[in-house]
Formats: structure tokens, sequence, C-alpha cells
């Protein structure tokens, strides 16, 4: 099973085209869309968008450029803590909704 987001990079494309062509029964791309609980997102959810407005500011996350922000992202110290409720309310909804696949 493999998580994808709606970007549209190489990597992306290439895990979809992989899984498409030789693993249509052993690997599923998942979009967030198909998360009902994230249906407050449109269409097109991306990772991104699973973060508050807050947060996104706060961590330097946008959809454009994030390589550093991720960097910085993931080497936050108590990175839970830090985070609002309505993002942990978010991803918590994703990993709900995969527990059901």
């Amino acid at each position: 099973m493999v998580i994808r987001d709606r970007d549209n990079d190489g990597a992306g494309r290439a895990i979809r085209e992989l899984a498409e062509k030789n693993h249509e029964n052993s690997l599923r791309v998942i979009l967030l869309n198909e998360c009902e609980k994230l249906s407050k997102f449109l269409q097109d959810v991306e990772i991104e968008d699973l973060f508050s407005e807050t947060d996104r500011e706060k961590f330097g996350i946008n959809k454009e450029k994030n390589s550093q922000a991720a960097a910085d992202f993931k080497n936050t110290k108590d990175l839970a803590a830090q985070l609002d409720e309505e993002t942990k309310n978010n991803f918590y909804a994703l990993l709900k909704y995969l527990e059901t696949l």
C-alpha cells in the first residue's frame, strides 16, 4: 500500500506507474481525497492541506517548495505538542481511514 497525495512530481508518477503496471494486485496507490473524513477539503487534497493554516505558517509549509520546511519540520523537538488540534485531527482521520483498508 502506498499513500499518495496529489503532487505530480516525477517520483509520484513513477510510483503510480509502477503500481498500475507491475503490482496491480499487491500495491495500491491511495489518493488523500479518497478519505471521507477529509471531505472538508475539496477534490484535490494534498498532504499540505492536512495542516492548519497556523501550522503551515509556523513550519513554513507550502505547496510550491518544501525542501527546507520538511527538514525543519521532521527535526522539530516534541512535534506533537506543537501541532494545532486541527492538524492532529486531520492526520488522525487519515490514519483511521487507512485502518479500514
